[in-house]
């Protein structure tokens, strides 16, 4: 009976300190951190969804959509949907970004249907497209 006391006393003064980990859950404590974008798996998606994305633009039929380029594509936020950052320095300057956005609305199903064909997995994610901002397209 005096180990268990013994144990009983450790804890008490353990508890009186106040540590990194209080008020967490241990699941979440412990639990590692896995960023998916350093997934290695979900970066050669990203990439090999680009890549389609580029080439399905180039061959559509409207002059604003060859007119584009996907820059990269990254996860938003899991891999179930996608994110296209688009740039559009090759773009008239008369076209504005809400004709843009139409003109992808558009095309959106046939795009999705060229990654669906060219993507080795069960649901082809959803694809959400973004157009970059400056600082974004590099020179």
């Amino acid at each position: 009976m005096t180990k268990h006391r013994s144990q009983l006393s450790d804890a008490r003064e353990y508890c009186q300190d106040i540590h990194e980990d209080d008020g967490i859950d241990p699941h979440r404590y412990f639990q590692a951190t896995v960023s998916h974008e350093r997934n290695r798996k979900s970066i050669q998606l990203c990439g090999q969804v680009a890549k389609v994305l580029n080439m399905a633009l180039v061959g559509c039929d409207s002059q604003l959509l060859a007119s584009l380029f996907v820059v990269k594509v990254v996860t938003a936020p899991t891999l179930s949907r996608l994110e296209a950052i688009i740039d559009t320095t090759q773009v008239p300057p008369r076209v504005t970004s809400l004709d843009i956005h139409a003109e992808l609305a558009r095309a959106h199903q046939g795009l999705r249907l060229a990654v669906g064909a060219e993507i080795a997995r069960k649901y082809v994610p959803e694809l959400v497209f973004r157009l970059a901002a400056p600082h974004e397209v590099s020179s």
